[in-house]
């Protein structure tokens, strides 16, 4: 009878051991599952944090350059008042020109000497840098081809240079 109460007992151990390992595994995976997805959520969080900064320098630096190095107004097709947004150190440069192509709309040359008048009062360098392909001037109608359009704006000898020293 001793012979078969021993494998009884072994085998009711052996459950045992088995219940208990399983109750250990499953409680460490838990915990190894929590800690892995709360690791994960905090190197995510850090890097997030860490790349919005750097996007947002690098999207000041690159307003700061805009804003500073030039502001062009192609195709004009109007006359613009910047007067309130022009002075030296915020905007060194003014550009204009008219628009190219067939379907392209007339360019008056009176809004770019006008442009160039609020430059000059503030202070900021100005480039009168294409002419369009339709340009009215002194009550006249032009068609410029396209070769010609930087050349003939250049020839109007209208732009502002500014010797800036930092």
């Amino acid at each position: 009878m001793k012979n078969k109460a021993l494998p009884r007992a072994f085998k009711i151990s052996i459950a045992v051991m088995m219940c208990f390992t399983m109750f250990v595994f499953f409680f460490l995976g838990m915990s190894i599952h929590n800690m892995s997805e709360n690791t994960i959520e905090d190197i995510g969080i850090a890097y997030m944090a860490g790349m919005n900064e750097q996007v947002s320098l690098h999207f000041e630096t690159i307003i700061e350059l805009r804003l500073t190095m030039a502001e062009s107004i192609a195709p004009m097709l109007e006359r613009v008042d910047l007067r309130p947004y022009l002075a030296p150190g915020v905007i060194e440069e003014v550009s204009v020109g008219g628009e190219s192509g067939k379907y392209a709309r007339e360019l008056d040359y009176s809004w770019v000497t006008d442009m160039r008048e609020q430059c000059e009062d503030s202070g900021v360098a100005f480039c009168f840098h294409q002419t369009g392909s339709y340009l009215l001037k002194d009550g006249r109608h032009y068609h410029i081809p396209r070769e010609h359009q930087h050349s003939q704006a250049a020839k109007a000898g209208i732009n502002i240079h500014i010797e800036r020293h930092k």
